[in-house]
């Protein structure tokens, strides 16, 4: 009640007695001046609030500052409305749809007349930073609907409107800075000069709603810090990020490139960046045949009625494309290679004592993915999976699965993959019901099976829920990627509702019917993601037998050329995956251009090498030997080639 005290209980189970309609702020206060100061948001009963917020009733206090993600997100939420505040300013007309933080920093979408231009970005920039120093404090309004739609039209913001009709309560929120006031639901900092060194980082496009069917609006990226030291820290961890881009270390390389008439997201591979998908195929061919997986080849366009009876239409149709009528029926370019597989299971298998049987093909399929969400390869809309689907009995699952982890722990060895993890990916189906198919027992006894596996093992893993596919528990293998986030390396996925559905059987011992169990697994993913984050684990250092270009021959000058075209049809002969560079630009720049394409060795030939009938090496790392007789070279090459290392 008015006049009396409240309390607060803190996470530590301590007690703070303050008046009633104290602000959060005054409250944190009594803890400590500094983390008063520090202070950006907080929550009461799990409710995140403004520091202004009142507290009228005994209530749990969480404190968030920077340091948190809530503290985080409100921090950088806060400095997209500055941002928004900045553009007004500026750019009167600028109509905005929504401003969200996210995982490093925020972004607004802005509808305006002209496009913006890195150098409208560093304006922006210095204009926020201009109202931050303002210090204007942040002020939450609660306005009936129908005011807010009319205020938002009046300012001509039409997006905010919409937003506003499409909201079920009789109110909204509005927070106001100064000149400028924006729909949000908060929380907010205190004020803008809380806001104290900011970045603005990049543009982009993205549909509103992200609907292709709506206009594309731009999309200004941001982040921001409370110290200007966080943010030079930042800065620098972005130059290493770039430094590993796959995209920059691609082109050096000569890898892949991208053709606006061809379309975005569909790869070009050149010729290095063919040699290098090939060899990863052939060589994930060869461990996978020794491990008895069979091949198989299927095409890419299949009728529509199979995918409605594997069920993906339901939760796949937005990624696929537009169905292609033939002869009155629709086809789909496929977005996965499962029904082909199940289809083949179907023709081959009659009798338990065939199981299991391990499928695998590099399959091609195509996804739509909208323009903003492509990321060099790493996102595409057509790839190839690399891709398998073993079937077995139940009693067979846990060796399966076992034999699934164990190839992927081979195969990352031999390609450099290092860091990574098991994640155990379960249904949640108290929270999520919905989005999970088949019968609850048999879901229980899958995740069994792959829990089992792991602990026979002895491989150590975190489950988290919500995070199976709509038709079975997995293993999720996880590593961190160059932006320092969690990302997914490959699956291996049990299937138990697929096979049901489309009818697949053998004879079990009592020559009864009975429905496989299947495994999904892609070792690499997609090969196109995995080069890309192979490029981006090892800056474009592939071990030698992986290397696009093996070795580069490089005569010291013209009087050589013949001694090193000797050399190179050598190495060419013995299978060396060799080039000779006899170009007119000097030695330095040369090996400047092999270094920058990450060639494993340069093999440098001059006077004394021609006399000796030898040569000399430089490895990309700028290592260098001289001297080397020729046969001694060859068979270093080999070994280490056939090593593997």
């Amino acid at each position: 009640m008015i006049g009396q005290n409240v309390t607060l209980t803190l996470p530590d189970g301590k007690q703070l007695e303050v008046a009633h309609g104290s602000t959060v702020l005054d409250a944190i206060g009594k803890i400590g001046k500094k983390l008063q100061e520090a202070a950006i948001s907080a929550s009461l009963d799990g409710k995140e609030v403004d520091l202004t917020h009142k507290v009228e009733k005994d209530a749990k206090l969480v404190v968030h500052t920077f340091a948190s993600a809530e503290g985080k997100e409100t921090y950088w939420h806060s400095t997209s409305h500055l941002m928004a505040y900045a553009i007004t300013e500026l750019y009167p007309g600028a109509q905005f749809g929504v401003g969200p933080a996210i995982d490093e920093g925020f972004f607004y979408d802005v509808d305006y007349e002209l496009n913006f231009t890195p150098e409208d970005l560093v304006k922006i920039e210095n204009k926020m930073k201009e109202l931050a120093q303002k210090n204007f404090p942040v002020i939450r309004h609660e306005w009936p609907k129908q005011k807010a739609i009319e205020f938002f039209k009046q300012n001509k913001q039409h997006y905010k409107a919409e937003l506003i009709q499409e909201i079920p309560d009789a109110s909204v929120s509005v927070y106001e800075e100064g000149a400028f006031s924006d729909l949000c639901t908060g929380p907010h900092v205190t004020s803008t000069g809380k806001i104290v060194a900011i970045k603005l980082l990049k543009l982009a496009g993205a549909y509103w709603k992200g609907d292709a069917k709506n206009k594309q609006l731009q999309r200004i990226y941001g982040i921001s810090f409370p110290t200007q030291k966080e943010l030079d820290e930042y800065s620098k961890t972005l130059e290493e990020r770039e430094a590993r881009d796959h995209r920059k270390i691609a082109k050096e390389m000569k890898i892949f490139t991208f053709n606006e008439d061809i379309g975005m997201g569909l790869p070009l591979w050149l010729p290095n960046g063919e040699q290098l998908f090939h060899t990863l195929q052939e060589f994930m061919r060869r461990v996978e045949e020794e491990a008895g997986y069979t091949y198989v080849r299927t095409p890419v366009i299949t009728k529509g009625k199979m995918y409605e009876r594997t069920g993906h239409i339901p939760y796949y149709k937005d990624s696929m494309y537009a169905p292609i009528e033939i002869e009155g029926e629709d086809y789909y370019l496929r977005p996965m290679n499962c029904p082909h597989h199940h289809a083949i299971f179907s023709e081959l298998v009659r009798s338990y004592k065939q199981l299991p049987l391990r499928l695998a093909e590099p399959g091609n399929v195509y996804r739509f993915e909208l323009s903003g969400t492509m990321h060099g390869i790493i996102r595409t809309r057509g790839f190839t999976q690399n891709d398998a689907h073993l079937y077995m009995r139940m009693d067979q699952l846990e060796d399966e699965i076992m034999g699934v982890v164990k190839l992927n722990e081979a195969i990352y060895e031999k390609v450099g993959v290092k860091n990574y993890w098991f994640r155990l990916s379960l249904p949640d189906f108290e929270g999520h019901p919905e989005k999970y198919s088949g019968d609850r027992e048999r879901w229980e006894a899958a995740a069994n099976a792959l829990r089992n596996a792991m602990k026979k093992m002895g491989k150590p893993y975190v489950e988290t829920k919500d995070e199976a596919a709509f038709y079975g528990p997995k293993i999720d293998i996880q590593t961190k990627n160059v932006m320092g986030k969690e990302d997914t390396i490959a699956t291996v996925q049990v299937d138990i509702l697929v096979p049901k559905r489309l009818g697949l059987d053998y004879i079990d011992e009592k020559d009864a019917k009975e429905v496989p169990v299947v495994i999904h697994r892609a070792i690499l993913g997609s090969y196109e993601r995995f080069i890309a984050f192979l490029l981006e684990q090892t800056m474009g250092k592939f071990p030698l037998w992986l290397s696009p270009v093996q070795v580069k021959v490089l005569p010291l000058s013209e009087k050589f050329k013949d001694y090193a075209h000797e050399i190179f049809a050598e190495m060419k002969h013995a299978g060396i995956r060799v080039q000779l560079d006899d170009s007119d630009g000097t030695l330095n720049y040369r090996i400047r251009e092999a270094q920058m394409e990450k060639v494993p060795y340069m093999v440098i030939v001059g006077e004394k090498e021609q006399a000796a009938q030898a040569i000399s090496i430089r490895t990309r790392d700028g290592q260098q030997e001289n001297g080397i007789p020729r046969v001694d070279w060859m068979k270093r090459l080999r070994h280490e080639i056939e090593s593997m290392k």
